[in-house]
């Protein structure tokens, strides 16, 4: 009976091991998992170095070389105006633009040549009278000046003298009657009309010589080291923006003013462009220029753009590994840098911005793998053993 009682509990435990030893046997292997490793995927461009050309920026508005206020030399009303004698109007050189009333001048002309003719004959005469005096007084010894009439004959003399230049004054006046452009000009501004009385010293209107623009080009001292013999006979190219449109103009530098402004502390070089009317199209004076002025020219570099640099060194792809090649950088251009090489071999670098990145750090090239398009990154699976 005791047996029976035991025998039970016994039996099913004994089922439950087997059960347990059934299910363990049929339990399944440890799963494979597979592990992602991030191999950076990079764009690559292809540089070599060589000599860069180096522009130094400035600005400027375009002047003429000469400007003059033209004036009234003699006074009297206005009687001719050049119809070209406006703002903006363009003239010739020794055309005249104005004309003062002249019978004045004329009158006082004919009245001088009179006085002048007076002169000439009283001088004939006094000579005249000396050759007498002369003659008479041969036989005297030791006669005046006075007896032989050399006082008069100086009076005559300096009678001729001063009435030739009564005539020349006259001349000039007369002259000065018609105003005329000291060179090819453009009328900026005109005072006077037709009709008008203008006294001696009165404006009578503005001038700019067309022949030469100039344009005075502030330069920064940091900037100066990048000109060669300080800019002197260096090539200039001007632009000006008219909307989409970029215009440009040649120019040349011409001298350096020689000393640097107390207020800007910058240097100033000047520009000249000849006939810059007869351009195409016309550079108009006053208007404002940017100018890109030739520089120094560095071997052994390149112009990248400076976002590719990371602390002054030039991430480069060297065997499917990132690398950093130290550069001198020589200049600053906007969002460009200009730096120099060690050698002129060709350099693959990495224009991609890795997020850390560190030397001999794997990564892929894009043209050495076919992805889909936005695709930054590849993955390479390894297989590993859970441990648990």
């Amino acid at each position: 009976m005791i047996m029976r009682r035991w025998a039970m509990p016994i039996a099913i435990v004994a089922v439950a091991v087997g059960v347990a030893a059934g299910l363990a046997s049929l339990k399944e292997p440890p799963e494979e998992k597979i592990t992602e490793v991030t191999v950076p995927e990079v764009e690559i461009e292809t540089r070599q170095a060589g000599p860069v050309s180096i522009t130094v920026g400035s600005y400027g508005v375009v002047q003429p070389r000469e400007k003059t206020e033209l004036v009234a030399q003699v006074s009297g009303n206005v009687a001719y105006i050049h119809p070209a004698f406006v703002r903006g109007g363009q003239i010739a050189a020794d055309t005249v633009l104005m004309r003062i009333d002249d019978s004045d001048y004329q009158t006082a002309l004919l009245d001088a040549e009179a006085n002048y003719a007076t002169a000439l004959a009283a001088l004939e005469t006094e000579q005249a009278q000396g050759k007498v005096a002369r003659e008479q007084l041969s036989d005297v010894k030791n006669p005046t000046v006075l007896a032989l009439r050399k006082p008069q004959l100086a009076q005559a003399k300096a009678a001729v003298k001063a009435t030739l230049a009564m005539v020349q004054r006259a001349q000039r006046d007369l002259e000065r009657t018609a105003i005329r452009a000291p060179f090819d000009a453009l009328v900026v501004a005109r005072h006077p009309g037709l009709g008008s009385y203008v006294s001696t010293g009165t404006a009578l209107g503005t001038v700019f010589a067309l022949a030469t623009a100039e344009i005075r080009l502030p330069v920064a001292a940091k900037q100066w080291p990048q000109l060669v013999n300080q800019g002197n006979d260096a090539e200039v190219t001007l632009r000006v923006q008219q909307g989409e449109q970029s215009l440009e103009w040649p120019a040349k530098i011409v001298r350096s003013e020689g000393i640097v402004d107390d207020n800007s502390r910058m240097h100033y070089l000047v520009a000249q462009v000849e006939n810059p009317y007869q351009q195409t199209p016309p550079l108009r004076f006053g208007q404002y220029v940017t100018a890109d002025i030739q520089g120094r020219v560095y071997q052994n570099s390149v112009r990248i753009p400076y976002q590719w640099l990371r602390e002054q060194r030039l991430p480069v792809f060297k065997d499917g590994q990132l690398a950093f090649e130290n550069v001198d950088v020589l200049r600053l251009e906007g969002d460009q840098a200009v730096v120099q090489l060690s050698n002129t071999a060709p350099m693959a670098i990495v224009t991609t911005a890795l997020q850390y990145p560190s030397e001999g750090m794997a990564l892929h090239r894009v043209d050495d793998i076919s992805v889909p398009a936005g695709e930054s990154e590849i993955m390479i699976a390894t297989e590993s053993k859970d441990e648990s």
